[in-house]
C-alpha cells in the first residue's frame, strides 16, 4: 500500500463495519441515545423508524434491554444491544423523564440509515445542512425542500445549502443532490486510466425549488462529494458559492469488501467539474470569499456592491489551471484560504444576498460570465 495514493487504503473489519453503517445503514430501531446524569436518555428519533412508530419519545429513559438492566452498561453496550439483524425483535423498557411511568416496547429491527440532513427556516430563507453523503441523503434533502416550500409559500426568498465541514461520502448521492437543483446540463465527469472509469453525469430532474435563489456554503473541510455539489451548482450558474477554498479531494475510490469483513479502497478515477477543471488537489474556490473579512459581513457585502472582490480573476485562473502545477495551485488556493472565523459569518452573508436580488444576480454573474467566455 506504500506506493499508492493517499486515498487508497485498507480498513480493518471493526472500522469498516462502522463506516458501512454510516454509508449504507444498519439493522436497528432508529433512535439515538445519550448518557446524561447516569441515565440512558433517548435524544433522537428517525421518522418512520420502528422506535417512532412504536410511540417512543425523546427524553424517555431506557432502563432495560431484553430484560437486562442498563445500570451496569456503558453507552456503546446500549447502542450495540439495540442493533441487530433486520427482522429480529428487541424488547426495550423505558420510563418517563420524571420516573413515574414505565413500559416495555417490542421493536422489530429494520434497515436504518442515519439522517445526515438538518434544516431550518428563517424569514423566508430555508437553510439545509448536510453533514455527509450516505445512502439516504438525497431523499432527505428532497424532503427538506418540500417541507420548506410548503411552510414558506410565497414568502420564500431562497435556499442556503450548507456543506461546511462535510467530508464527503457516496458519489451517486452527491450527483443526486445536485440534480435536485439543476434543471439540465452536466453535473460532473469522472475519468481514469481504465475506459470504464470515464463517466458523465447529467441532470435528469426538474429543479425541485423552481429556480429559487440558492447559496452554497463551504470551507476548507468541505471535501469529495460536497465539492462535487458545490462545483456543479457554481459552474452551471445555479448557485453563488460563499466561504473559502475547499479541501481538494477530487478522486473516486472503488470499495471491495474482503473475506475478513475489512475493506479495500483503491483510487479509480478523478472528478472534473462541468467547466473541465479537476477537483483533485485543487478543490472549489468560492464566488464570494469570506476568509479575508473574518468577522464582518458588511465588509464582504460592501466589497461586492463596489466590485472589489477580486474573485473573478481567481475563478478564471482556477478553471484554466494545470492540475499538476503545484506552484500555481498553491497560489490559487492562497487567494481564499480557509480560516476559522465567527460561526455564522458565511450564513449572514448568504442571507444578505438572498434578501437583495440585484446583489444576488451580480454575484451569480461573477461565475457564469467567466464560464461563458471559456
Amino acid at each position: 500500500m506504500g506506493d499508492l495514493d493517499a486515498y487508497s487504503r485498507y480498513t480493518s473489519a471493526q472500522r469498516a463495519g462502522g463506516e458501512r453503517a454510516q454509508r449504507e445503514g444498519y439493522g436497528g430501531v432508529g433512535m439515538g441515545v445519550e448518557f446524561v446524569g447516569g441515565k440512558f436518555v433517548i435524544n433522537d428519533l428517525l421518522g418512520h423508524a420502528p422506535a417512532t412508530r412504536a410511540g417512543l419519545k425523546a427524553s424517555e429513559v431506557i432502563t432495560a434491554i431484553d430484560g437486562d438492566a442498563t445500570g451496569t452498561m456503558i453507552l456503546q453496550d446500549v447502542r450495540d444491544r439495540l442493533r441487530g439483524p433486520s427482522g429480529t425483535l428487541v424488547l426495550v423498557t423505558v420510563e418517563s423523564a420524571s420516573g413515574t411511568q414505565s413500559r416495555r416496547v417490542a421493536l422489530r429491527r429494520e434497515r436504518v440509515i442515519p439522517n445526515t440532513v438538518t434544516s431550518s427556516i428563517d424569514n423566508g430563507v430555508a437553510v439545509i445542512s448536510i453533514e455527509r453523503f450516505n445512502a439516504a441523503t438525497s431523499l432527505n434533502v428532497r424532503e427538506a425542500i418540500d417541507v420548506a416550500r410548503t411552510q414558506m409559500g410565497r414568502k420564500a426568498e431562497g435556499f442556503v445549502l450548507d456543506l461546511r465541514g462535510n467530508p464527503g461520502g457516496l458519489l451517486d448521492q452527491a450527483v443526486a443532490v445536485a440534480d435536485l437543483f439543476i434543471p439540465q446540463g452536466r453535473i460532473i465527469t469522472t475519468a481514469g486510466r481504465h475506459p470504464d472509469s470515464i463517466q458523465q453525469f447529467d441532470a435528469t430532474l426538474d429543479d425541485q425549488t423552481d429556480g429559487l435563489p440558492l447559496v452554497v456554503l463551504m470551507d476548507g473541510r468541505s471535501a469529495s462529494a460536497s465539492e462535487i455539489v458545490a462545483a456543479a451548482l457554481q459552474d452551471t450558474g445555479r448557485a453563488v458559492v460563499v466561504g473559502a477554498s475547499s479541501f481538494g479531494k477530487g478522486s473516486v475510490q472503488t470499495v471491495t469488501r474482503l473475506p475478513n469483513d475489512g475493506e479495500l479502497f483503491l483510487t479509480w478515477s478523478r472528478i472534473y467539474a462541468p467547466s473541465g477543471y479537476t477537483l483533485h488537489r485543487q478543490g472549489v474556490t468560492p464566488t464570494i470569499c469570506t476568509s479575508k473579512d473574518a468577522s464582518d459581513p458588511d465588509a464582504v457585502i460592501g466589497d461586492l456592491r463596489q466590485g472589489h472582490l477580486g474573485m473573478p480573476a481567481t475563478l478564471a485562473s482556477w478553471r484554466a489551471a494545470a492540475p499538476d502545477d503545484e506552484t500555481a495551485l498553491h497560489q490559487l488556493r492562497d487567494a481564499c484560504p480557509w480560516k476559522t472565523h465567527e460561526a455564522d459569518l458565511d450564513l449572514r452573508v448568504a442571507k444578505r444576498l438572498l434578501a437583495d436580488q440585484s446583489l444576488y444576480q451580480r454575484a451569480l454573474q461573477l461565475s457564469t460570465t467567466l464560464l461563458a467566455e471559456r
